[in-house]
């Protein structure tokens, strides 16, 4: 059940343990809905769960993937207003800075896919 709470949502749930525990009430991911049950893990603080799995690291690894795509014509500028720079190190910068580029691409879009597939 999702509650407004200071500008953002904090999502309640249950976790429940694979060995046959009592249920833990829990605060999930903010990116389930209302009856979603997926595989889970608690954090270490034992209050939160973590989505675990493929799905899980899928998703955590959107923000590397979204930071190494946007520095990745940062060499290609920094070359380009140096000096010493040459046509064949601004191009080398520019291949490398389109497959980091394109690497971040697709790396935000499986992990959005992860996130939002049921």
């Amino acid at each position: 059940m999702r509650q407004p709470r200071r500008g953002r949502y904090d999502c309640q749930g249950t976790f429940v343990p694979g060995d046959g525990g009592p249920a833990i009430p829990v605060s999930a991911p903010p990116d389930l809905e209302a009856g979603d049950t997926v595989a889970a893990q608690l954090t270490p603080e034992g209050d939160r769960a973590a989505v675990a799995g493929p799905r899980g690291v899928l998703t955590a690894l959107i923000l590397p993937f979204l930071c190494a795509g946007a520095i990745g014509f940062l060499p290609y500028v920094v070359l380009y207003w140096s000096s010493r720079a040459t046509r064949r190190h601004l191009r080398a910068a520019a291949i490398g800075g389109g497959v980091l580029t394109a690497a971040g691409l697709a790396g935000v879009t499986t992990g959005l896919i992860a996130i939002y597939s049921v």
